[in-house]
């Protein structure tokens, strides 16, 4: 594990909740973090209900970051949409995305499998391959992104979209 610098700038973080119930996930892992070691903002965006928001977000908020984090449950897409806007802009801003949920529920495998089977998988994953989760599994995301031990972007296979494949007149 590296060793944080007193020379080194904090990391600059944004937490993402899907949701307004996400939110005590967030700031009770994010208030324990040392400023000196992370700068931490935290905005509630849903990629289902705001896309407007997320979008503008992605083009205006989205400059310095050493990395976004994604939390949520349910199917979760935001880590996934957050990251291929970021990408479609040109932002080589890391994305990780932490599933939310009660422990075997359905809520949680939920979120699991959508950040898990991502085609490609963009998003970031723990040093197993592995989905983060919980309150332990976000505060494991922050502290891979102070110590550095992100690792680099996958390259992206681009597939043409398929405009018009089928019309019956």
């Amino acid at each position: 594990m590296k060793i944080f610098s007193s020379l080194e700038r904090a990391k600059e973080i944004t937490i993402l909740c899907g949701s307004e119930s996400d939110l005590s996930v967030a700031t009770s892992v994010a208030a324990r973090i040392p400023s000196s070691l992370a700068c931490i903002t935290v905005h509630i965006i849903s990629c289902h209900r705001n896309i407007g928001e997320l979008i503008d977000f992605a083009e205006l908020e989205c400059k310095s970051q050493d990395a976004i984090i994604a939390i949520g449950s349910k199917a979760f897409a935001l880590p996934g949409m957050i990251d291929t806007m970021l990408y479609k802009l040109g932002k080589n801003i890391p994305v990780i995305g932490v599933a939310l949920g009660r422990k075997n529920s359905r809520v949680l495998q939920a979120a699991i499998l959508s950040i898990e089977e991502l085609p490609g998988s963009p998003v970031i994953m723990d040093e197993n391959e592995i989905c983060y989760q919980g309150r332990d599994g976000l505060r494991r995301a922050i502290d891979r992104i102070v110590n550095g031990n992100l690792p680099p972007p996958k390259n992206r296979i681009q597939k043409p979209a398929q405009m018009n494949v089928f019309k019956n007149f």
